[in-house]
């Protein structure tokens, strides 16, 4: 998962799987409904804190 402005990060670009969230910067990453919606998206089992 990244935040629209982290689309370029390294944790994003060398990741199997990325699912971009709504929004950009730290409200993003804190945003548990848009965290949870993209986790279901993706078929997600698991997410880590």
């Amino acid at each position: 998962m990244y935040s629209e402005d982290d689309s370029q990060a390294l944790h994003r670009t060398v990741a199997d799987q990325a699912v971009a969230l709504k929004g950009r910067g730290v409200p993003a990453y804190l945003n548990m409904d848009g965290i949870i919606e993209a986790a279901q998206e993706s078929n997600c089992d698991a997410i880590h804190p």
